[in-house]
């Protein structure tokens, strides 16, 4: 069993919270912040990935025991609403890293890093799905590539 399921069965867990609520508080610009992509936070892990790793540090040191990667809309199919569908392994990869990074700041803490991968699917036409599948395939690739110790939990699917 993973040490996540492991410290679950054994109390509550306390999660981190809305990464898009955070990031909406700031006065970020839309050219210089979101390089023209307006509202999309999961491209601030290329351009002010200071700003999504300190909101990461934050809820770690607020006792989250769970933080979530920035990577909500990190899908080809999303992205490619902002014409980025070509960095959603990359956007996905870097929101894992930038996690990691933020926690590594606390010496010897190993709590846990999750992706939520289905929280958009709900709202996907049966057209859509088979496509959706294949996004959340890279996404767990991107998740794997970055993992080293069992610390991170994709949840969401069939949710």
């Amino acid at each position: 069993m993973s040490r996540f399921l492991d410290a679950l069965s054994d109390r509550v867990l306390l999660a981190d919270g809305a990464m898009g609520s955070r990031v909406q508080v700031l006065n970020l610009d839309v050219e210089r912040d979101y390089d023209g992509a307006e509202n999309c936070t999961d491209v601030l892990c290329r351009t002010r990935p200071d700003i999504v790793r300190e909101i990461h540090r934050s809820y770690f040191v607020a006792g989250s025991d769970a933080v979530t990667t920035n990577s909500f809309g990190a899908s080809p199919i999303t992205l490619g609403e902002f014409g980025l569908s070509a960095e959603a392994f990359q956007l996905s990869k870097r929101s894992a890293e930038l996690v990691r990074e933020a926690r590594e700041f606390l010496t010897g803490d190993s709590r846990a890093v999750q992706d939520e991968l289905a929280r958009r699917m709900d709202a996907a036409s049966s057209a859509l799905q088979f496509e959706a599948a294949a996004s959340f395939r890279d996404r767990i690739r991107a998740m794997t590539a970055v993992q080293a110790h069992q610390d991170i939990n994709v949840s969401g699917i069939g949710e």
